[in-house]
């Protein structure tokens, strides 16, 4: 009996030593330099930062100490953070990333077997497997049993493990291979629990999604969820209701510490200095004593040898942004412009920030993994690579479990995409608006999949009966990465034709295996462009704004808000047409343009306004581009933030604004700290249509009852036409016949819609509002 209890005391007290080490959330801040200031302590730089302003984290009372020591101003926010993680994963109630009914992500379901974990709703490091041996059992053809990463053990004497998703999983075959990673740090398992939800969403939707299958059986989409399985533990020992704080892996380091930050310990550039890493084995950031001296960093660095990935994403957690490198200096790399380019497209749906670590949180790390990934072509191939950071600042590194399914919702597309890349992809874009009345369609393809080679077929095809292609398929052989063409479609419509009458298209791009479709809607008729602006001058504007001819759209300039160089610190500045726009007479009105901005994100902002009242009240218009403004903007408001560094084609509806006399204009809106490039718009018009042989007066219009809507709309009883709801970006999303007068919406994200049909053999278009359950 004595040995017994000894064994279990010697068990226990390094569980109990780390239990005692008090965990707070904080607010630091000081100099310009201060977040160096944070990484030459060994701190992590991480959570919500505010570069030359704060840095808002979870830190040990000791980390606490140090930052107070080294002059850095501290304010306690929580003063114990993991009973707060505890406790809120049953006090949090749900709340919903889609606040603003401008932006809608795609409502994805959640898969039948995704599960949560009994560690504050996180698996556990036996329930992940788990759900892996179970995703096996359940689809062996689409996916492989565990396998080890490498024979290799950790100082626990745990192995690694991974899964591949492909048509034929336990076969090696000739096809593009990309990996996702999670759980380097082990006290980030949001990015773990978002893998193991998409997983389960491509098992599930195989069989119903052709782009999915398609995916699958041309892609060989490797998963390892954690590359931390002994910190991982420690924290379920430690605080198995989750919130346990442990970051690095369990090495003994042999002077009374443990750990390595294994997101330190890769070996391009390790040690390149003291600031983004530690030679102290007591930090949270210490490097370790050689690159790649850690099992779990060697297992992965075998694993890239062994294969040929094309693309990684390695996951932590959290601030909402997506690195890429460089990480260790403050340069980009030479691949920029593919990076920006991928990141983009990433970034469409869930609209986080991206860039180099310093571009997104103004601090250098080195030794960190997609630095190795993508910097060493010498012992392996090139990958690109992400290190995304998941989850929103105030949830932290444990998110209540009422959030994580709609977390992990966010990078679903963000996922696909990458898995996109690697395969013959490319994306195709329309810069025409709403109306079409020289009756062409033009567009760009831009291959954007590194398989090659590729041939694209583009067609367009007439939905509705009164417009017809005049064009056959059109074929592209021998596209560059990136390489982008222009082309146009033309069409052809009935005589009979009304002015405003809806046209409806199918824009569809075949790469020999899979055909991505876009459904879109057009209105044909006669246009009146009521303003112009070319941006060769600033007449008919008011406001202190002006040309450039750094860039352009059109020769020979643009208009930017600052075109001396970077926007000033807090301004607030406008510019404003001089003159209404007359809209009391019209059926359809648009507002289009050309723009590429560079704004701090998630803290100054441009927006487009509209005022009814000459002025007295402004409110602002949504674009297809707009971003959901932070709580340091307008909160929830349409805003341009962020970077946008090639120009695209910008519309806005005004159909709210029909009937009444407005003023538009441009609003800049900055704080005391980082500022940007701002900025720039040109060939900019307000167009016009009247539809044929209705006066004003008569304009029929559709009463949608309630609205805003949550699950159905009411048309009226009568409304036994056919009727076709778009989006913000005139994509059709719904063609349907009212079932006594009653549509079901319940499958449309949250969002604005358009429903347009016929009443009393007249056109008719009504806004409405759908909000989430």
């Amino acid at each position: 009996m004595r040995t017994i209890i000894i064994l279990i005391l010697v068990t226990i007290l390094p569980f109990s030593a780390a239990t005692q080490n008090l965990w707070q959330r904080a607010k630091i801040s000081g100099n310009s330099e201060f977040l160096n200031t944070i990484g030459t302590l060994g701190i992590p730089v991480e959570g919500e930062i505010r570069v030359g302003e704060y840095l808002i984290s979870d830190f040990s009372t000791e980390q606490i100490e140090k930052m107070r020591q080294a002059g850095l101003t501290v304010e306690i926010l929580i003063p114990d953070i993991q009973t707060h993680y505890i406790n809120q994963v049953f006090n949090e109630g749900y709340r919903s990333n889609i606040s603003n009914s401008c932006f809608g992500t795609h409502d994805y379901p959640i898969p039948a077997n995704f599960n949560h974990g009994t560690m504050g709703g996180y698996l556990t490091l036996s329930e992940m497997y788990a759900e892996l041996d179970q995703m096996h059992s359940l689809f062996p053809q689409l996916i492989s049993g565990r396998q080890l990463v490498d024979t290799i053990h950790t100082k626990e004497g745990r192995q690694l493990y991974y899964v591949k998703i492909s048509d034929n999983p336990d076969s090696n075959e000739p096809e593009p291979q990309v990996m996702f990673l999670s759980l380097t740090h082990a006290r980030e398992p949001m990015g773990m629990q978002q893998l193991i939800f998409f997983m389960w969403y491509l098992l599930e939707n195989y069989t119903s999604d052709a782009e999915i299958q398609y995916l699958i059986q041309n892609t060989e989409i490797y998963f390892i969820p954690c590359v931390n399985p002994d910190g991982y533990e420690y924290n379920h020992a430690t605080n198995p209701n989750g919130g346990g704080m442990w970051r690095k892996n369990r090495r003994d380091n042999g002077d009374g510490s443990f750990g390595v930050d294994l997101n330190r310990n890769y070996g391009f550039h390790w040690g390149y200095d003291d600031i983004g890493s530690s030679p102290l084995g007591s930090d949270e950031t210490y490097r370790g004593t050689a690159a790649f001296s850690e099992a779990e960093s060697q297992a992965v660095r075998n694993f890239c040898q062994n294969h040929q990935f094309k693309l990684i994403q390695d996951y932590h957690t959290y601030s909402n942004v997506v690195l890429y490198p460089w990480g260790y200096i403050d340069e980009v790399n030479p691949d920029s412009t593919l990076y920006n380019t991928y990141s983009g497209y990433m970034t469409s749906e869930n609209a986080f920030a991206y860039g180099t670590a310093n571009q997104c949180i103004g601090y250098n790390a080195n030794g960190g993994s997609f630095d190795w990934y993508y910097g060493d072509q010498v012992t392996k191939n090139k990958i690109i690579a992400w290190g995304p950071e998941v989850g929103d600042p105030v949830d932290g590194f444990w998110p209540a479990e009422s959030l994580i399914n709609n977390i992990c919702k966010l990078y679903i597309a963000e996922n696909m995409y990458m898995v996109r890349f690697a395969s013959k992809y490319a994306a195709i874009e329309y810069s025409t608006g709403n109306f079409v009345s020289a009756l062409n369609i033009p567009f760009t393809i831009q291959r954007l999949g590194m398989d090659s080679p590729a041939t694209y077929t583009v067609s367009l095809n007439a939905l509705s009966t009164n417009v017809m292609v005049l064009n056959s398929p059109k074929t592209y052989n021998n596209l560059a990465l990136l390489e982008t063409r222009a082309d146009t479609f033309d069409l052809s419509v009935y005589t009979n034709i009304e002015n405003g009458e809806a046209l409806v298209l199918e824009l569809v791009i075949d790469n020999g295996f899979y055909s991505y479709r876009d459904t879109i809607l057009k209105y044909f008729g006669t246009t009146s462009v009521v303003f112009q602006s070319d941006g060769s001058s600033t007449t008919g504007w008011s406001g202190s704004w002006g040309t450039t001819n750094s860039a352009y759209v059109s020769s020979p300039s643009s208009i930017t808000d600052s075109p001396g160089g970077n926007y000033p610190n807090d301004a607030n500045s406008s510019f404003t047409l001089s003159n209404n726009i007359d809209l009391s007479n019209v059926d359809f009105a648009e507002l289009s343009f050309y723009a590429k901005w560079d704004i701090e994100n998630d803290y100054d902002y441009v927006a487009i306004q509209a005022s009814s009242d000459n002025g007295a009240t402004w409110q602002n218009l949504c674009g297809r581009h707009s971003s959901r403004g932070s709580a340091s903007q307008m909160q929830d408001e349409p805003v341009y933030d962020g970077k946008q560094n090639s120009w695209i084609y910008e519309t806005v509806d005004l159909t709210d604004y029909i009937g009444q006399q407005i003023k538009i204009r441009f609003h800049l809106v900055s704080d005391s700290w980082v500022d940007g490039d701002g900025f720039y718009f040109d060939d900019m018009e307000i167009t016009t249509m009247i539809s044929t042989g209705i006066e004003q007066t008569d304009v029929k219009k559709v009463e949608i009852f309630p609205n805003p809507a949550t699950k159905i709309i009411h048309v009226g009883a009568n409304n036994q036409s056919i009727c076709i709801i778009t989006n913000v970006f005139g994509q059709v999303v719904m063609q349907v016949l009212p079932q006594n007068g009653v549509i079901d919406i319940s499958n449309l994200s949250a969002g604005i819609y358009f429903l347009n049909t016929t009443v009393e053999g007249q056109i008719a278009r009504s806004m409405f509002v759908k909000t989430g359950d």
